[in-house]
């Protein structure tokens, strides 16, 4: 009787610590709560273990349909993880080698961009410009284009350093490594991480937006 009294003192602490630590997550979802900006959603594993789920605010401004903790959410430069990693597939495949230029799979390129490597691409030490305060770009910025377009329209501008000389943030980079892993596998790039990636990691709800 004194075993069993104590075996459920401790599961009762143990549930009332769960829940407390719930109710702490909870509260601090709650001083992110907006309904005039789109909410969150929070997942925190450890170990392997769930530790606390939970969505807050709105889904669509539009609708003002609330968050629920299954949405689909864009990954943003996230993806730069996964073409970073298929690059490495490919070396892996030896269809491609990291100190190969660039203008080995884009020859088209802008010449002044044809010698950069792809090493350098991955490392942010191209010396790639970013395009994203061309106000040429931000006038087609929400128009579909052909990822061969894409890559005509924010190449114009020169390197703004050598290689190796200056790290740098490169969005302009990462799209050329999309084109190189295109041609690399002969597959379009959404079709090459869904063969690679998406598929054999059961990851059902993860795709590439056009």
């Amino acid at each position: 009787m004194v075993r069993f009294i104590a075996l459920s003192v401790v599961i009762g602490m143990c549930t009332f610590s769960v829940l407390a630590q719930t109710l702490k997550f909870d509260a601090v979802l709650q001083c992110h709560n907006s309904l005039s900006e789109p909410g969150m959603v929070v997942r925190l594993e450890q170990s392997d273990k769930l530790i606390y789920s939970g969505a807050i605010g709105i889904a669509d401004l539009k609708t003002m349909r609330q968050l629920q903790v299954d949405d689909v959410f864009q990954i943003g430069s996230i993806t730069k993880t996964f073409t970073a990693a298929a690059i490495f597939k490919l070396l892996e495949s030896n269809k491609l080698s990291l100190k190969d230029p660039v203008g080995k799979f884009i020859p088209n390129i802008n010449p002044h961009y044809k010698h950069l490597t792809l090493e350098h691409i991955l490392s942010h030490t191209s010396g790639l410009p970013d395009y994203l305060d061309d106000p040429t770009v931000h006038k087609v910025w929400g128009e579909y284009a052909s990822i061969e377009d894409v890559i005509n329209r924010i190449t114009r501008k020169p390197v703004q350093s050598n290689p190796t000389e200056e790290y740098s943030y490169s969005n302009l980079g990462y799209i050329l490594l999309g084109k190189v892993i295109e041609v690399a596998s002969g597959l379009p790039y959404s079709a090459y991480l869904e063969e690679v990636f998406f598929k054999p990691l059961q990851m059902k709800n993860t795709f590439v937006m056009t």
